[in-house]
């Protein structure tokens, strides 16, 4: 059996298509298709996952210069809790926990605050802003 190439980029959506044997060999910088690691990931766990979701989130201009960004998409099973999103957020950018202690960081799902073990739905909006921010959003909206 021939075997094919199966890391093709994929100009349609710029994200590199891939085989479950190239998981190791794949560069840690590279984009991967969240709907090609689902299928690879359901793969691994004998089909039993539940489905992918997108949620966008939003970092506040305070935040911004700590994460790099305005806004990022993160992909997660389907109904995860907000829990989740904050723990994955907290992990990726580490400053935003030295510097934005717990009490210091404000949060809102679709434009409320979020419970702690809430699931998030597909397409959510999830917004982080520090204490400060919030507190001037709120006196802006009266």
């Amino acid at each position: 059996m021939e075997k094919k190439n199966k890391k093709e980029k994929n100009t349609e959506d710029g994200y590199i298509k891939l085989d479950i044997n190239d998981l190791e060999k794949q560069d840690d910088e590279a984009e991967i298709d969240p709907r090609e690691m689902y299928k690879i990931l359901k793969e691994v766990a004998g089909g039993d996952m539940p489905a992918p979701m997108t949620v966008r989130v939003k970092y506040s201009s305070a935040l911004q210069h700590l994460t790099g960004k305005d806004s990022e998409d993160m992909f997660m099973s389907y109904g995860a809790p907000f829990a989740f999103l904050l723990e994955s957020v907290l992990e990726t950018y580490p400053k935003l926990a030295t510097k934005y202690g717990p009490g210091k960081l404000c949060f809102q799902v679709n434009g409320k605050s979020p419970a702690v073990f809430e699931p998030l739905l597909d397409e959510d909006e999830v917004r982080f802003f520090s204490v400060s921010e919030f507190s001037d959003l709120k006196y802006e909206e009266k």
